[in-house]
């Protein structure tokens, strides 16, 4: 696999989705997507969606809180599924519930690991959309223009979405700088 331009390729089968695939600003807040930290979070987070979806059914948002951290662990594959059934089930119960845009975001990266760009790129520009609310974290927005910044440029973006892609980086950037979170920028 080749890199573009100082950005990695996606992940292999069985790696996690965010672990060496995102910007390096992200990097190491999913460092805990590998070995024992990994299958202890994936049996966590995959007993806490079996005891909500007893107690409150399997269309609860307490159920896709717990498929977007799954999502978070698992591999592109199964991250898919688990950000696919999070997003409907938010879409069904709480459609203006802001982590939507966290479940559809995992989705777009998962998407991007196996190649899917076209996919990636439209659910990283949804994610991206429902973070442009006055009301949500910069940071989240921040984090969301990354992953769609290093989309555009892994796809192999070039002319004008290569421009847009260095724009989004840039403000991401400023962004953590602004926040005192220069690690990130």
């Amino acid at each position: 696999r080749r890199e573009r331009r100082g950005f990695p390729s996606a992940p292999r089968a069985g790696q996690c989705v965010f672990a060496g695939t995102a910007p390096a600003a992200f990097s190491a807040r999913y460092q805990a997507c590998s070995g024992r930290a990994r299958i202890e979070a994936i049996t966590a987070f995959t007993q806490a969606i079996a005891i909500w979806s007893r107690t409150v059914g399997e269309e609860h948002l307490d159920v896709a809180i717990a498929l977007i951290g799954l999502a978070k662990a698992q591999d592109d594959v199964d991250a898919l599924a688990s950000a696919t059934r999070a997003r409907a089930i938010i879409e069904k119960v709480a459609p203006g519930n802001p982590l939507l845009a966290d479940a559809i975001g995992l989705a777009g990266m998962a998407h991007a690991g196996r190649n899917e760009w076209p996919a990636a790129l439209a659910d990283l520009e949804r994610a991206l959309a429902l973070r442009g609310a006055a009301d949500v974290d910069p940071l989240h927005r921040a984090e969301t223009q990354s992953y769609l910044a290093w989309a555009i440029l892994a796809s192999g973006g070039t002319g004008a979405a290569r421009t847009r892609a260095l724009a989004l980086a840039r403000e991401a950037r400023d962004v953590y700088r602004s926040r005192g979170r220069a690690e990130r920028a």
